[in-house]
């Protein structure tokens, strides 16, 4: 019989040689073999082994067309499965012949061979970065020590003490002598991971969360460097916006922005793109908000690099007298439910399932970011009251680019509605642009089926319009309060992360949708991005991990962002951060 009929009949023959394909993926770095080599090693011996004329004629005619089919280019534009089930199930459906099945096997085998390699090379890439940056604990304690140095006496007491001096040359005495640049040392330790493409894959988003998390040294220098200027140099510590400018913070003629961050240099490219793309800057008011150990660091930024003619307020959250646990419940509840602790610092692949898909993995991790319990990112909800004299804001993540005027957002008609916002369900980018009220919530759960529409469409975070006398005659702050603590009582299963989803709760039919060319989003998660739309978007958001100023940034939209900084500024040029390079590729 021919090989061809062969293959048809006796279909279990080929879900043999893709088991071995499997063991041939296992054995990469142990065998310094191609994979469809090490395919046709292992498939010769186990098919004559088996005796009769029937199983060397078949065993005879594969190794025939498999030399054939590796001697031969693959033909361009071939499509390829993403993993071995998705490949035996579409050779189940089509019942190709043998040639035909053996070109997509080696195509298979290369794509998956490929994948291993990139996604090792990239798991080490980014356990590099991981190791070479400041967790953001330790960059809060050396703020909050420097601060202290500064204001408290007694940590700037002399060691040792006067009477103790004598003792720093005394030979009877053993002397220690201990270097570091550092407050503690930080390293990520992990496991290493299964060679097989998923484990791969899974590790890489693993350190790539890592690498996300932590702060690079240059921005941790450069907010050390600051909080001590702003304690010695009466120029840092200037008021802002000057005395004879503070009636314009109110003024609603102006154009009023708001951006809350923790982050120096985000903030600054966030204040610098409005200016600079802004055809009236001298309209611009700015009110960058920060959390009290950044404030000292913040203000001196902005106090030493003005944006003339832009007004530019900066505030500590401290500094709001309405901020207080009576009007945010939603912060003692964060530091009192005993599953927080645990879901946001404690183990990194606790309900991890190693079935889990890498964008589902990486979805998981990113509910585990410290960020989502602090103020900072709760703080739109609190636009009224915060700003209780303004009738219409807008609100930048410190993630954002501006590329264009935005003045025109203040004559949009919201028709009532509160929350000027670009739609996320709708769009050519089935992974940006694809997002219902199901990609949120856990519709299992008998609260979230009752209450909600999995087909609702959701609505960007990043940059709002918020009409604020519209705002205040709603209850939206109840509902946003209501719906945070029904998650801690249902021990965080209501959604995923984050504040979005109690805020597409509490912002229901109060969402006027704007035109998409206002906001474009995942610059931080999606790599294949259309530089066109990106030149052409008002907006450009690195939503995502991969923020343009940490090295696992992609390199190809980075040059958006770090136009807007001034990389020749004594500060950060003391501080080692310098211009990432991007060369494109032909």
């Amino acid at each position: 019989m021919s090989f061809q009929n062969a293959s048809r009949v006796h279909l279990f023959c080929l879900l043999g040689v893709t088991k071995l394909a499997g063991l041939c993926l296992s054995a990469v770095g142990r065998e310094e073999l191609p994979l469809f080599d090490c395919l046709g090693r292992r498939l010769g011996p186990r098919f004559l082994s088996r005796g009769g004329d029937d199983s060397m004629k078949l065993a005879n005619e594969l190794y025939k067309i498999l030399d054939q089919v590796n001697s031969e280019e693959l033909p361009v534009g071939l499509k390829v499965p993403g993993s071995f089930s998705e490949f035996l199930s579409d050779m189940k459906n089509n019942q190709y012949d043998a040639k035909t099945f053996a070109v997509r096997l080696k195509a298979m085998m290369e794509y998956m061979d490929r994948e291993v390699k990139r996604s090792r090379l990239a798991e080490q890439l980014h356990k590099y970065f991981a190791a070479t940056t400041i967790p953001k604990g330790m960059h809060c304690l050396s703020l909050r020590l420097t601060d202290e140095y500064s204001s408290n006496a007694q940590a700037r007491k002399e060691l040792p003490t006067p009477e103790l001096l004598h003792l720093l040359s005394d030979n009877s005495y053993h002397h220690f002598v201990v270097a570091s640049d550092n407050i503690l040392a930080a390293s990520v330790v992990m496991e290493y991971m299964d060679r097989e493409v998923k484990r791969s894959r899974l590790a890489e988003q693993l350190h790539k969360y890592f690498a996300a998390t932590t702060i690079p040294k240059g921005m941790h220098c450069l907010s050390l460097r600051l909080t001590d200027e702003y304690s010695s140099n009466a120029q840092a510590r200037k008021e802002l916006p000057t005395p004879e400018l503070l009636h314009l913070l109110s003024d609603n003629s102006y154009h009023h922005f708001v951006v809350a961050s923790d982050n120096i240099l985000a903030a600054s490219v966030v204040v610098t793109s409005v200016v600079r793309s802004s055809l009236q800057p001298e309209r611009v008011v700015f009110h960058v908000i920060t959390d009290k150990k950044t404030y000292p660091s913040m203000h001196s930024w902005f106090a030493l690099n003005p944006l003339s003619p832009a007004i530019i307020e900066v505030k500590g959250v401290h500094q709001f007298d309405w901020l207080t646990r009576d009007n945010v419940p939603v912060l003692e509840a964060f530091e009192n439910h005993h599953g927080v602790g645990n879901h946001y610092h404690g183990n990194h692949i606790m309900g991890v399932n190693v079935g889990d898909s890498p964008i589902i993995f990486a979805s998981k991790l990113q509910a585990r970011s410290s960020k989502y319990i602090s103020l900072l990112s709760h703080l739109r909800l609190y636009l009224p009251e915060l700003f209780p004299n303004l009738n219409k804001v807008v609100f930048l993540d410190d993630d954002v680019v501006v590329q264009h005027d935005l003045s025109p957002l203040w004559e949009i008609d919201l028709l009532g509605k509160v929350n000027g916002a670009v739609e996320t369900c709708r769009g050519e980018d089935t992974r940006v642009m694809a997002k219902h009220f199901r990609t949120y919530f856990n519709f299992s759960h008998p609260l979230i089926a009752n209450e909600l529409d999995p087909d609702e469409c959701a609505w960007a975070y990043g940059m709002n319009v918020f009409d604020l006398n519209a705002w205040r005659k709603t209850s939206i702050r109840k509902t946003y309060h209501y719906w945070v603590k029904e998650n801690f009582r249902s021990n965080l299963t209501l959604w995923k992360f984050g504040t979005l989803p109690p805020a597409l709760i509490a912002f229901r039919n109060y969402v006027h949708p704007i035109d998409p060319s206002w906001h474009m989003l995942g610059l931080g998660y999606q790599e294949s991005t259309d530089l066109e739309r990106v030149r052409k978007a008002a907006v450009i958001h690195y939503n995502g991990q991969c923020k343009p100023w940490l090295e696992i940034g992609f390199k190809h939209v980075q040059p958006f962002w770090t136009k807007h900084v001034n990389y020749l500024n004594d500060f950060i040029r003391n501080c080692h951060i310098l211009e990432p390079q991007w060369f494109p590729q032909n």
